[in-house]
C-alpha cells in the first residue's frame, strides 16, 4: 500500500526506532520526540537543524489523523485514578485534551 505519513511522534526512542525500522520505504516526512514540538513545528529528529519549522507550517492535506492518549492518566490499575482531581491534574492530561484536540482542530483530518 502505498502511504506517505507527513508527520509522527513517539516520546520512546526504542518505539520510534521501531516504527522507522519496519518502515523500509522511507515514508516518514517529519518525525518528533514530542507531539507538542510536533504540533508547534520546531525542528523534527530526521531534520534537525534544516528543518527549523518541519510540517506544522505545511499546508498538506492530512486524509487520516491517527492518535494515541497516553495512558496513565485515565487507567483504572492505577491507584491514584479515583483521587479528587488525580486525572485532571496528571502530567499528561494536557497532551489529550489540549494538545490532540488543538492537532484535530487545525488539521481537520477528515478520518481520525
Amino acid at each position: 500500500m502505498d502511504f506517505t505519513v507527513l508527520s509522527a511522534s513517539e516520546v520512546r526512542e526504542d518505539f520510534r526506532q521501531f516504527f522507522l525500522t519496519n518502515n523500509s520505504q522511507g515514508t516518514f516526512k517529519h518525525v518528533f520526540d514530542d507531539v507538542k514540538k510536533q504540533l508547534r513545528g520546531t525542528a523534527c529528529l530526521l531534520h534537525r537543524k534544516d528543518c527549523l519549522r518541519c510540517h506544522a507550517t505545511n499546508n498538506e492535506d492530512v486524509d487520516l489523523m491517527i492518535s494515541g492518549s497516553p495512558c496513565d492518566p485515565f487507567s483504572q490499575q492505577s491507584g491514584k485514578r479515583y483521587r479528587d482531581g488525580a486525572v485532571v491534574q496528571h502530567k499528561d492530561y494536557d497532551t489529550t485534551f489540549t494538545t490532540m484536540v488543538e492537532m484535530y482542530v487545525r488539521y481537520q483530518p477528515p478520518i481520525g
